[in-house]
């Protein structure tokens, strides 16, 4: 589809699509569809990432760094549209080989750095679009891959699952003006876990752990049944990095205790459509596809009121404003979250959402903010990132000086406590570990 929404130039139809493939099968299975088509296929394997199920097509193997042969590659084979599909991992610096067009586009890469998904995953398009790629979204090159809507296989989710799916929708839609999350888990009760920086395969890993489930009583018991929820961010660009699901996902969910998984349908990628819902059917998972809905929002980013009012610097070391911008937009994501998920906390850095977990979840959050920043923070050996939590009440199971430590431990910056801490002892505890490690403290009452 071209801007207008148009069917396509028949040059760019008759044209090779070009297939920049990262990790998982479903280039392979992109390459196949279109080829079913008679149309020709090129795909540019990240090296590294992409299954080695590309070499039955024509295609190009590349390093991370070889920007300037990528883009060779596409043109060398005269693709004039090309599909951005697949995981690409945070890169180990030293076996990136940078080429010629690496440094020529090195301001657009560092821009790269910052921001969260959406802000990302524009400038690529934008990116490939200046060097005369047009990117088509996967959906468009090979529509028989997007989840239909109705019950995909032989379970269907019951009234408790609806109602689950429900929670799950609303969070999601919370989130949306955050860039936060594509994927939440619920059941009937209450909200279980919403989706990092880590992604849904990472948060279902979390919930299979022995104990996830203690904070929710009803749902560790199995009197209540959990789901997953995937649907794409409201801004979200749907030529790249749409929501999927397959093979994998049904293992993970099934290994969490989950009942069933909703999808938005005609927004969501479905790989191995077949065998996933085999193995959903043996799982006794339901699987299906929600009808879109284009939820209204109630208020907007310029809207939202400062949440840090009437926080005070508590310990030794002051934040930057750049630490006080992202303190600030955590306390946004939990004022929306609040009515679902009350005493939640998020981690932010650089104007980026890693982390949104529920009451107790600080310490797990702080101790894999580090492992969730952008690219490249680490490297540049900056303290970076807030940890923003909306009270200490139902933190104080361990020594709240060790969620400092955590913190410390993932470089992060600081952390900010919205509401006045009622135990005394354990913002001393935490005032004391802030100073002895360097982080900063915000919290609210008279500075000490």
């Amino acid at each position: 589809m071209d801007r207008a929404g148009t069917r396509p130039r028949a040059g760019a139809e008759a044209a090779p699509l070009g297939i920049l493939a990262g990790g998982s099968g479903v280039p392979s299975e992109i390459a196949a569809a279109v080829a079913a088509r008679g149309r020709g296929v090129h795909i540019v394997g990240i090296a590294g990432e992409a299954e080695r199920d590309i070499d039955r097509y024509p295609h190009t193997w590349v390093n991370l760094g070889g920007i300037g042969a990528m883009i060779r590659a596409f043109r060398d084979n005269g693709c004039r549209e090309i599909v951005i599909i697949g995981r690409v991992r945070r890169p180990n610096l030293a076996s990136i080989r940078p080429d010629l067009g690496f440094w020529t586009s090195l301001p657009v890469l560092l821009r790269l750095l910052r921001g969260g998904d959406d802000a990302i995953l524009r400038l690529v398009v934008r990116f490939f679009e200046r060097h005369g790629l047009k990117v088509v979204g996967a959906h468009e090159a090979a529509p028989e891959l997007i989840a239909p809507a109705g019950v995909l296989g032989s379970n269907t989710p019951d009234a408790s699952d609806q109602a689950a799916i429900c929670r799950c929708t609303q969070a999601l839609a919370a989130l949306g003006p955050f860039d936060a999350a594509q994927a939440a888990i619920a059941y009937d009760g209450g909200l279980i876990a919403v989706e990092g920086a880590d992604g849904t395969d990472a948060m279902l890993g979390r919930l299979a752990a022995p104990n996830a489930l203690m904070r929710h009583p009803l749902a560790a018991s199995g009197a209540r049944r959990c789901v997953l929820v995937k649907m794409p961010k409201p801004d979200q660009d749907r030529r790249i990095d749409l929501p999927a699901i397959g093979p994998e996902t049904m293992r993970r969910a099934s290994a969490a205790g989950l009942a069933g998984i909703a999808v938005m349908s005609g927004q969501t990628l479905f790989a191995e459509r077949q065998h996933a819902i085999e193995l959903a059917d043996a799982a006794g998972l339901f699987v299906i596809g929600l009808e879109p809905v284009t939820a209204p929002r109630d208020t907007t980013m310029a809207e939202m009121p400062n949440g840090l009012a009437g926080l005070k610097t508590r310990a030794q070391r002051s934040p930057s404003a750049a630490h006080l911008d992202d303190a600030r937009l955590g306390a946004s994501v939990l004022a929306a979250i609040e009515p679902l998920w009350p005493q939640a906390c998020a981690v932010v850095s650089r104007g980026y959402v890693l982390a949104t977990e529920g009451p107790g979840g600080a310490m797990s959050a702080a101790g894999r903010a580090g492992r969730l920043k952008p690219w490249g923070t680490r490297f540049l050996r900056r303290r970076s990132g807030v940890l923003v939590m909306t009270d200490i009440a139902c933190e104080l199971g361990y020594d709240p000086a060790e969620l400092v430590r955590r913190a410390h431990a993932s470089n992060l910056a600081g952390i900010a406590i919205m509401h006045s801490p009622r135990d005394e002892a354990a913002l001393a505890a935490l005032r004391s570990e802030a100073d002895r490690t360097g982080l900063f403290l915000l919290a609210p009452g008279d500075a000490r």
